[in-house]
């Protein structure tokens, strides 16, 4: 871990959660996320910024419902992504928004970061222990904190396959150059 943080004054990052009941084609599809879930994700995620002197401040959790053009279908894909995005973000364009789904079209995928903005899609995953969520939400903040690029190390070492933003893989440290960045 990096010291020199400490002598920083600490960056906080505003984040509004969503839990997002989508309409799709006439029927209602509920996300699987309860409130504790959402607190103990958004918890677990703070806990791993703090190495790099960053604190989430969770402003708003509020359940919504989205319904979307007759168009899409559930599981949503991108395109039902980007126009949740766009409804979203219009409201808080200056905070991290997080919209806790039922699924999407990635079932395989935990999260993702829509480019170019601050906001975040965290899609409900069965079968997936709960811990991994906010190692998964802390990840998809580094895209959003650090660019678009997955963490590639230029050597193979054990200390390093623990990176936060390895794709794939959820890991918990940050390298010293991350954390300055």
């Amino acid at each position: 871990m990096n010291t020199s943080t400490s002598l920083s004054p600490p960056i906080w990052i505003p984040v509004n959660a969503y839990l997002v009941t989508l309409r799709v084609a006439g029927r209602d599809v509920a996300p699987q996320w309860s409130k504790a879930t959402v607190d103990a994700t958004f918890r677990e995620a703070q806990q791993l910024w703090q190495q790099a002197n960053i604190n989430l401040r969770l402003c708003t959790r509020e359940v919504i419902r989205e319904e979307l053009p007759p168009r899409f279908v559930e599981p949503i894909d991108h395109r039902g992504i980007d126009l949740l995005q766009s409804r979203i973000c219009q409201w808080k364009r200056e905070a991290f928004n997080v919209a806790f789904l039922a699924s999407t079209a990635s079932a395989n995928r935990l999260g993702g970061h829509v480019p170019n903005t601050r906001f975040v899609v965290m899609p409900y995953g069965t079968g997936w222990p709960t811990a991994i969520f906010g190692r998964t939400l802390a990840h998809e903040f580094g895209h959003i904190l650090l660019g678009p690029e997955h963490f590639v190390p230029s050597e193979p070492a054990a200390a390093l396959a623990d990176n936060l933003m390895m794709q794939g893989f959820r890991g918990t440290r940050l390298t010293s150059d991350q954390i300055t960045r």
